[in-house]
């Protein structure tokens, strides 16, 4: 029993680039062999892992599942994978399994030549041909909140030291200072003809004051 971890799947991961996943079982004298090989080269699947660089494989079976069943498992991914290619394995005992053997491989790191990495318009690399862009609506909602955030910043420059918002300094620099007001003039001849009349006629209507003159 030969146990694998998420630290496993972490350093086959690591390899980067597109990655599958594929199960193949077997049974019979061939069983192990059969079992890889419907794993690596599964016509389900739009790719197989030859030049792979970065492999993990499992082999369940049952009670009877012996070490030399997984090596040869083990030879024929390692014949489809790249020769520098990092294989981890491990071996799982199930005693449902009776007569039959499971592989499950993920492989990762294919041959950059044939699945190659494309940068796309917004920076990010994607794998295996693929463009990973955003669609069109999405880039309509960014503009339209770039738009929105132009107008506002506008809107603020063009209302400048009156906005309420104004720092104090601003605001000081708009205002004048009582120092600085200018007294309103006032004309005499209106002071003259109101002292005309008298303190007394002050009670008399304006009507009955004109009649008297």
């Amino acid at each position: 029993l030969i146990n694998l971890d998420f630290a496993d799947v972490k350093t086959i991961m690591r390899e980067a680039g597109s990655s599958m996943m594929g199960i193949g079982m077997g049974t019979g004298e061939n069983r192990a062999v059969d079992a890889a090989r419907a794993a690596v080269m599964s016509p389900l699947l739009e790719v197989n892992i030859t030049g792979a660089r970065g492999i993990l494989f499992n082999v369940t079976g049952g009670s009877d599942l012996g070490l030399f069943e997984v090596n040869e498992a083990a030879e024929v991914i390692k014949e489809a994978a790249d020769p520098e290619a990092n294989i981890i394995f491990g071996t799982v005992i199930d005693d449902r399994m009776r007569d039959e053997v499971k592989v499950t491989v993920i492989a990762t790191g294919f041959d950059s030549s044939r699945k190659p990495k494309q940068a796309n318009r917004y920076g990010a690399e994607s794998a295996g041909g693929v463009e990973q862009s955003l669609d069109d609506r999405s880039r309509e909602i960014l503009a339209e909140i770039e738009r929105d955030r132009d107008q506002r910043q506008s809107l603020t420059d063009q209302m400048g030291s009156e906005s309420p918002f104004a720092r104090p300094s601003e605001r000081e620099a708009t205002e004048v200072r009582p120092s600085e007001r200018k007294p309103v003039p006032v004309s005499s001849g209106n002071l003259e003809q109101r002292s005309a009349y008298g303190d007394a006629d002050l009670d008399i209507p304006s009507f009955l004051r004109r009649k008297q003159d």
